[in-house]
């Protein structure tokens, strides 16, 4: 049933409702993950987005792709233009999750000096990006769909130099000061916490897969999302 479902049988007990191990009875009905949950960012005329931008054209995708899943008898929850950090990160946690889907901006540093992360920007509104190691679904899953800058990117602690004993992300982080009078998207993102970072593929099984960018994510570039 592991294999079928591309989930990981040593978290069996984690996934499968009326399991007790070691081993499936013959004849007792269980119940396996069925939900598909899909976050796309709300539009923000702002940092690029406009109908013709390839982070909308993604966002439709996703939206389209859970629909199309709902269809086939997933339990679909979509929160589609969102843009609220809670809604986010709850949703791995949904019941009987199974997929995550995602789309919109991704968010990549350091910018200005300032230490960010790579993740998802979840509220363009304040600049507000969640991390792979921000969200903590029960078990790993299936399947996980990242269509945004960065996704696939490994975001890792930068190594200690010799000349410095602690790695940037390990080093005090400055107050975060926006300037009024700077376009929002040439304003850094505030500064977050040094323990922000991992990869979104971690949440994913070893037979499961996910989809997303390790560059830039253009029209122009041709560029293609990776499969890992």
């Amino acid at each position: 049933m592991a294999d079928k479902l591309k989930l990981d049988s040593f978290e069996a007990d984690k996934w499968v409702r009326n399991y007790d191990g070691p081993w499936p009875d013959e004849g007792k009905t269980y119940e396996v993950p069925n939900t598909v949950f899909v976050y796309t960012s709300k539009v923000d005329w702002t940092i690029q987005d406009n109908w013709f931008n390839i982070s909308t054209r993604m966002r439709e995708f996703v939206e389209s792709f859970g629909e199309n899943a709902k269809e086939k008898g997933y339990n679909f929850v979509v929160r589609p233009r969102a843009s609220d950090k809670g809604t986010f990160t709850q949703g791995w946690q949904e019941d009987g999750i199974y997929m995550v889907l995602f789309a919109g901006h991704g968010a990549e540093g350091p910018i200005d000096g300032i230490e960010t992360i790579l993740g998802f920007l979840v509220d363009p509104d304040h600049g507000d990006a969640v991390s792979p190691s921000e969200v903590h679904p029960p078990y790993r899953l299936s399947f996980v769909m990242g269509l945004a800058c960065y996704s696939a990117r490994n975001n890792q602690p930068t190594p200690v130099s010799p000349a410095d004993p602690l790695p940037i992300s390990l080093r005090p982080i400055p107050p975060y000061i926006p300037s009024a009078s700077a376009p929002r998207n040439l304003r850094p993102l505030p500064p977050v916490s040094p323990i922000r970072r991992g990869s979104w593929r971690d949440h994913v099984s070893a037979k499961g897969s996910f989809i997303g960018y390790e560059n830039n994510a253009y029209y122009w570039k041709n560029s293609t999302p990776s499969v890992k």
